[in-house]
């Protein structure tokens, strides 16, 4: 019995020390619209959706804005020109409201490279955190373009 309340104790010391290692929360991913300003400032880093967030030029911790690169979701601005650019392909089988995208041509990384990152940026972003970039491989792109579309961010 000694011995499992030596267990107990050390793992009660261990998980109090790594509670106290995250005092001061380092780091948020919010897609929400409901936080407040104080409540993100909290955390060192903050991953935001920047359509929910649209000024952050005054928040004192690092803000990045959240960015789709490998599928188009239906209810973004850009989606209907991206759909009529005939850059959209299946479904997300996991996301039915998102659809792959298409590298083929050049476009869509010009759409993200000349809007919608700078869009993103004159917000006061301090970077974009690049989500959905294992679906560039769904939709077929190639591995090459891929790569470069990624170095160009």
């Amino acid at each position: 019995m000694g011995g499992i309340k030596k267990i107990l104790t050390l793992f009660l010391f261990v998980a109090l020390l790594s509670a106290e290692c995250f005092a001061g929360y380092p780091f948020l991913i919010y897609y929400g619209y409901g936080a407040q300003k104080s409540q993100i400032e909290r955390y060192k880093v903050a991953v935001l959706e920047s359509e929910n967030y649209r000024d952050v030029k005054s928040f004192k911790n690092i803000t990045l804005g959240y960015i789709s690169i490998g599928e188009v979701e239906n209810h973004r601005s850009h989606y209907p020109r991206v759909a009529s650019m005939g850059l959209l392909g299946e479904r997300n089988p996991n996301w039915t409201d998102s659809r792959y995208v298409s590298l083929k041509g050049g476009e869509w990384q010009k759409i993200v490279l000349l809007e919608l990152i700078p869009k993103i940026i004159a917000k006061g972003y301090k970077g974009v955190f690049l989500d959905t970039v294992d679906s560039l491989l769904e939709s077929g792109n190639d591995k090459t373009e891929i790569t470069d579309f990624i170095n160009s961010v």
